[in-house]
């Protein structure tokens, strides 16, 4: 909670962070399908690097929930934080990436036949070398083999700083970097999977 979350224009979606000194989370309302690869962009405000981390989650149970996604029991998560960090739940984090200052897009590079993933910042690798993917745990592998994970933005708002906002494309409309070789826009996911969770 406490994200406003809207539609923006081409169906994207747009969460902006509205209250001081508390994590915000937003979640996408389609998941991840566990094959193929795919690729989607969130693009955060001048504002909104401060304590923002960018990717995939669960939704863990309600029971559990407290404070963001991210820290709640039974989460688990693949995101890219303010600070240059890759993070998954029940694996060592992957450090040593380039930190978000002002307007900044992230890459969202899913593998899912192969069961890892990276980030592009501002088209770039994110450790800025090779695309250093990084393999998923077990247990986020597990959630995502049950439909239960979805592209998530998560970021704290500290006093006084302004409200920043996260944009996710997942590409009904042009990326501002080209999804890389081998990747779909994840837009693409319900038709080419034809999974009976994604079609209805």
């Amino acid at each position: 909670g406490n994200a406003t979350i809207d539609q923006n224009d081409y169906g994207s979606l747009r969460a902006t962070s509205e209250t001081n000194g508390k994590w915000q989370s937003a979640l996408s309302n389609i998941p991840i399908p566990p094959s193929g690869k795919w690729y989607a962009e969130c693009t955060a405000s001048s504002t909104s690097p401060m304590y923002t981390h960018i990717g995939c989650a669960n939704i863990p149970p309600v029971s559990t929930l407290n404070g963001t996604i991210r820290d709640s029991t039974g989460s688990v998560r693949f995101d890219y934080g303010y600070n240059g960090t890759v993070y998954v739940d029940n694996l060592p984090n992957q450090s040593g990436g380039s930190t978000w200052s002002g307007s900044t897009v992230i890459g969202i590079c899913l593998d899912c036949d192969n069961k890892e993933g990276y980030f592009l910042h501002d088209g770039a690798n994110w450790d800025g070398g090779t695309a250093t993917k990084v393999s998923w745990s077990t247990q986020f592998v597990t959630a995502l083999e049950a439909y239960n994970v979805y592209f998530m933005s998560d970021r704290y708002r500290k006093t006084g700083q302004g409200a920043g906002y996260q944009t996710w494309n997942f590409g009904s409309y042009a990326f501002t970097h080209a999804a890389p070789t081998g990747y779909q826009p994840f837009c693409m996911a319900m038709y080419e999977k034809g999974d009976p969770v994604l079609t209805g």
